[in-house]
């Protein structure tokens, strides 16, 4: 999986979605997001490109992974939770890794799916648990092995590197994830 990333921090200010903006999201559309994107997934398996209407999901679960305050974040992890975001999110990882996307909407693909990660794992920790229950930490910690040797010489891939750190670091605030954490990881 080597995708790189412009070095963005996901809580810069630049990222931060408003109050006005947030008021007019229906948490309860989380649910229809969600299964649309895993409907399209399924129609998008074997094409060299995700679909507009996939991309439209994604874009607006990125918009949503901008929210700041944490209550919102947490409002959100639940509505994400409660439509099985983990397991859906965690498809798309495999597939955005393995398909034949082109590296531009890879790059896109994995930062938004790294902020979502990010920022609803920080305030909730029943997603934490289904992302660990769904293999996220055995993934992340594969991504660091794999970046190890070149991390030093090569900040391509910062983002990859500190974004795992980050998302690593919220699942383990979750007890139910300490197992992941003591299986052995090569």
């Amino acid at each position: 999986m080597n995708v790189n990333f412009e070095e963005t921090d996901a809580r810069s200010p630049a990222h931060k979605v408003s109050e006005a903006e947030f008021d007019k999201v229906n948490i309860g559309e989380i649910g229809q997001i969600i299964d649309q994107l895993t409907t399209n997934l399924v129609s998008d398996t074997d094409k060299t490109s995700f679909s507009d209407s996939t991309n439209a999901c994604m874009n607006q679960l990125c918009e949503l992974s901008k929210l700041t305050g944490n209550t919102k974040r947490r409002a959100m992890g639940e509505a994400l939770c409660n439509s099985r975001a983990g397991e859906m999110l965690m498809k798309y990882f495999k597939m955005a890794s393995t398909s034949n996307c082109i590296q531009e909407c890879q790059r896109k693909e994995f930062k938004t799916l790294r902020e979502i990660c990010f920022n609803f794992t920080d305030d909730n920790m029943m997603l934490a648990k289904e992302f660990g229950q769904e293999g996220l930490i055995g993934m992340l910690v594969g991504e660091l092995n794999e970046h190890k040797a070149t991390f030093n010489t090569n900040q391509k891939h910062k983002y990859i590197v500190s974004s795992a750190l980050r998302i690593l670091y919220n699942c383990s605030k979750s007890s139910d994830n300490l197992i992941h954490y003591k299986k052995p990881m090569h």
